[in-house]
């Protein structure tokens, strides 16, 4: 029996033939990545085994000393423990979750970068000392310039005007009795006054220590009936603009001076609490025949209480009324 002969195999697309020849033949050749070979996928399982499932292409070469995944060593924790300063808790087994276990000296781990030793008695660099210098000048503070001549006299101003004060009337006196030094000194010495006095009462009254166990007047505030009596007497003077001032601060002076050295001084009002005349008149000269210093002393300091009733009704003063 004749061997069966095998038909020939036609090719009917001699051009699909060859260009499957080219794409096998382009296949088998293995082009470099830009222009360089390849990179081998790493081995998963044998990192996974190493305790850090995060190593990879990048970080293969050399294991990070404390991964996300590292775990503490029996060693470590009982360390920890020993010292108290180990946290208990899900997850504590990580050295992440550790930060006790992150300080702990040890040696650095290969190809991790180190300071360089530091030889003996070598100092700081050159660069470092100019610029400590110069945070030291910036933080140094700014050296006391020298006063101009325009704010040498300012202060001097300052400094006299402390010894001046304005009078009833708004003008500027200076003296050794109305000057601010002795006002704050005399005020120091006052008892707080109540607003309640003046509006329940209708009257405050304070006592001024002047000088202290020797001379300390008490005053009382005017009515207004009284200042319309006192502004109607004084209108029917016809003298100086001096003269009807001078007396016009005694007339004040008379319905706001209530005692002297704890001495009750003659009313000027009557038992109904009005203004009378004829009182007022006898109040006024027995007021007069004080030495016109203590009198003068007097209108300045009743200037001052009459001041301080003002600032009970002051806004200041009322904001937590």
């Amino acid at each position: 029996m004749n061997p069966k002969i095998p038909k020939e195999i036609t090719d009917l697309s001699p051009q699909s033939t060859e260009y499957s020849k080219k794409i096998a033949q382009a296949r088998s050749v293995s082009h470099p990545v830009g222009g360089a070979p390849m990179p081998k996928m790493p081995n998963f399982a044998d990192a996974q085994q190493q305790g850090d499932r995060f190593a990879g292409v990048q970080n293969q070469p050399q294991r990070r000393a404390q991964g996300m995944a590292t775990l503490l060593t029996p060693e470590q924790r009982s360390q920890l423990e020993a010292q108290g300063r180990a946290i208990p808790g899900v997850g504590s087994a990580y050295v992440a979750n550790q930060p006790a276990a992150q300080r702990m000296g040890e040696s650095p781990q290969p190809g991790q970068y180190q300071n360089p030793p530091r030889p003996e008695g070598a100092g700081i660099s050159q660069q470092t000392a100019e610029q400590l210098a110069a945070v030291a000048q910036a933080n140094a503070p700014a050296p006391k310039q020298e006063s101009s001549p325009e704010d040498k006299l300012k202060e001097e101003i300052d400094d006299l005007e402390d010894m001046f004060d304005y009078d009833e009337f708004g003008q500027k006196v200076k003296n050794q009795l109305a000057n601010k030094q002795r006002k704050e000194s005399i005020e120091s010495r006052c008892e707080p006054m109540d607003l309640m006095d003046l509006l329940v009462n209708k009257e405050c009254r304070q006592v001024v220590p002047i000088i202290p166990g020797k001379y300390y007047p008490t005053f009382r505030t005017m009515g207004g009936d009284e200042d319309l009596e006192v502004k109607r007497l004084i209108s029917t003077e016809r003298s100086s603009t001096t003269f009807v001032l001078a007396k016009m601060t005694l007339m004040n002076l008379t319905c706001g001076l209530y005692s002297l050295n704890n001495k009750t001084l003659a009313s000027h009002l009557d038992k109904e609490g009005n203004f009378d005349p004829a009182l007022f008149d006898v109040k006024f000269k027995s007021i007069i025949k004080y030495p016109m210093q203590v009198l003068a002393d007097l209108a300045v300091n009743y200037i001052w209480f009459d001041r301080r009733v003002r600032e009970l009704i002051s806004v200041e003063t009322l904001k937590d009324f």
